[in-house]
């Protein structure tokens, strides 16, 4: 790629949102496109993250564990990328990437990674959204994400939705210390009594509460875009659609969660909408969504021709 056709590439990519040209032009001189054999290995699980990595041709494999008892965890294709993770903890790599066909992809070293996320702001936020969706996927398993599916971006309601849950319980704490502040005065056994169970009763709410906010999940792979809701003790649900159904994408939000960095991703489908609902971050999951239908509308259209 010369540098203007790499720019193009980049702006297809949601880690590169909101770059200008001159931002992106940055980013593209200071890869550099290398190109790797079938079952060639790329990076190794425990060594240290030196670079930074962007497929531009083939697909890689993505093992964790040891060489006889590795498992595959994904399939990373064109427009994919790896590497981030290990370089900005400056830690180790979590796992091992090689070619599963002639593949090529653009480097960034570890001096010029850090060096751009210094100078261009919102590139470290788009790769910290991206970082944080790849350690919550880690913590979960979801039974229904078919073979070859690959989840990009996973993340729950805001941390506000959790603390305005939490306003009834902390007001209604004033019932067990009222009762406490009686038995003190009173000493009556039965005072103390009531405040136990009135302070048990505002504790469990509250674990409710915390419980309930954890189980709910907006998710994004490559091939379908889900909102995961649990009920404790009442049900569960699932809302999902397919990439390949969606007509448009767009953010909502109010002057409130610009500040928090919270909205509404509004996903219009053929077959109804898919709503996420106060979630952290919403452009970057628009973005998200908006990548993989184009890719999904891309690859209908070359199997089509």
């Amino acid at each position: 790629m010369d540098i203007l056709q790499c720019v193009d590439f980049l702006k297809r990519l949601h880690i590169f949102r909101n770059l200008d040209d001159s931002q992106l032009t940055e980013v593209a001189e200071a890869l550099v496109e290398v190109s790797y054999e079938p079952g060639q290995q790329i990076v190794r699980q425990g060594e240290k993250g030196d670079k930074f990595f962007i497929i531009t041709a083939g697909s890689v494999d993505v093992l964790r564990g040891a060489r006889e008892k590795q498992r595959r965890l994904a399939a990373l294709v064109r427009g994919d990328y790896f590497g981030e993770e290990a370089l900005l903890a400056h830690g180790a790599r979590n796992a091992t990437v090689q070619a599963l066909e002639a593949t090529r992809l653009m480097e960034l070293t570890h001096n010029d990674f850090h060096a751009l996320l210094k100078k261009i702001p919102k590139l470290r936020t788009n790769i910290e959204v991206a970082v944080a969706s790849h350690r919550l996927a880690r913590t979960r398993r979801f039974d229904w994400i078919q073979d070859g599916e690959v989840i990009y971006f996973i993340a729950r309601k805001h941390p506000i939705v959790l603390w305005r849950s939490l306003l009834g319980p902390f007001f209604t704490l004033v019932l067990p210390s009222g009762l406490l502040a009686a038995f003190i005065a009173s000493a009556n056994p039965l005072l103390l009594y009531a405040s136990g169970v009135a302070l048990l009763g505002v504790g469990l709410w509250t674990l409710y509460n915390v419980i309930d906010w954890t189980n709910d999940y907006y998710i994004v792979t490559n091939r379908r875009a889900i909102w995961l809701e649990k009920v404790i003790g009442l049900y569960d649900s699932r809302q999902e659609a397919p990439l390949s159904t969606v007509l448009s994408v767009g953010v909502e939000t109010d002057q409130v969660g610009r500040i928090l960095d919270y909205g509404t991703v509004n996903i219009r489908t053929f077959v109804g909408r898919i709503i996420f609902n106060h979630v952290h971050r919403p452009y970057q999951a628009a973005s998200l969504v908006e990548e993989h239908w184009t890719r999904t509308r891309e690859g209908a259209r070359q199997a089509d021709s």
